[in-house]
């Protein structure tokens, strides 16, 4: 078995570990002979009678199933969050011990600012867990909590979560939701008065239109498309200190795992769980790149379980043979469509 391969536990941190740097040999048992021919391309309905059929359905999820509900991907070349910020500052904690008002700035520009709200996609899932009684659990590599909020109730968080902040202080308790804390008109750094031109210019420049694509005249419409492009463009001013704690004035930290920080044991142990367990996987809106979740798939795989991706485009995982199959299209849109298609 490569289980003993895909999976090392130690005390202080946990890894799906593999024992080759060739990725084409990161496939299980069974699964190297098939890997060059990739997942199958498959349409709507034949995504339902999978899930239909499925008994045990284990779901996992990253950044590209919250898209739609306007929290940026990580990697998007026009928008994603490595390209409007300091990917060094704002994810790890090196960076976070330097300068813990970066993160807190992404924080507020996304979670707190933006509000976002479940998607068709959330529902969908939070819908085939409590009506159907067929997913066991949601593994999510996301932060903002919208599985919770769409209603889902077993959630296993690999990433921790952005929504509660607990002080730095180790021997302080003081813990709280991100919500409660007033980043909208907290101090931020002075921009400079070029900055301040192309921000103005930025605006001046949109083409601002109406859903049916006419030129749209109501002012607040106006104002609503340019903070969405100065949004883009990360022309909001970053937060000039991060939050502190009532108690100690120490500074609060998000809940997040951040890059350097082990993940927490007891998720990832219920993730590999549940990964063998299943009867389907479904592999939603991540483009499996970041280790261990990434080896959930090849998991259920040797344990004798299908895997059905659904993303924009193909990954590794389709690439390889580790996914039986994948449903191209927006997260949303087809688990919509799927939902529909459940209920006849």
């Amino acid at each position: 078995s490569v289980m003993g391969a895909l999976v090392s536990l130690k005390n202080d941190d946990f890894s799906l570990a593999d024992s080759s740097d060739d990725d084409d040999l990161l496939v299980v048992d069974g699964l190297a002979a098939g890997a060059s021919r990739g997942a199958r391309e498959i349409e709507t309905a034949k995504a339902a009678a999978l899930i239909r059929r499925a008994k045990r359905i284990v779901v996992l999820t990253g950044a590209g199933i919250s898209d739609e509900s306007g929290v940026p991907t990580f990697r998007n070349p026009e928008d994603g969050v490595w390209k409007l910020y300091d990917m060094r500052l704002c994810a790890s904690v090196e960076g976070f011990r330097e300068r813990p008002d970066a993160l807190w700035t992404v924080i507020r520009d996304h979670l707190v600012c933006d509000q976002p709200v479940p998607n068709d996609a959330h529902k969908a899932l939070a819908w085939m867990e409590s009506s159907l009684k067929i997913v066991s659990g949601i593994v999510t590599q996301n932060v903002d909590g919208l599985h919770q909020q769409a209603g889902s109730r077993n959630v296993l968080e690999f990433h921790g979560n952005m929504q509660q902040a607990t002080c730095t202080n180790a021997e302080c308790d003081f813990a709280c939701s991100i919500h409660s804390l007033d980043l909208t008109s907290a101090e931020t750094i002075p921009e400079d008065d070029k900055q301040d031109e192309q921000v103005q210019q930025t605006a001046e420049d949109v083409k601002v239109e109406d859903d049916d694509g006419s030129p749209a005249a109501d002012c607040e419409k106006q104002q609503t498309k340019r903070t969405q492009v100065n949004k883009k463009k990360n022309l909001r001013s970053p937060l000039k200190n991060a939050p502190k704690c009532p108690k100690c004035t120490s500074v609060l930290k998000p809940n997040a795992v951040l890059f350097g920080d082990p993940i927490p044991t007891k998720p990832a142990h219920e993730a590999v769980s549940l990964a063998r367990t299943c009867d389907l996987m479904l592999v939603i809106g991540t483009s499996a790149q970041v280790q261990p979740a990434s080896n959930l798939p090849r998991v259920t795989r040797e344990a004798g379980g299908k895997v059905l991706e659904i993303n924009v485009k193909r990954t590794a995982l389709s690439q390889t043979g580790v996914s039986n199959y994948i449903l191209l299209g927006k997260a949303g849109e087809q688990l919509h469509a799927i939902r529909q298609q459940l209920k006849l």
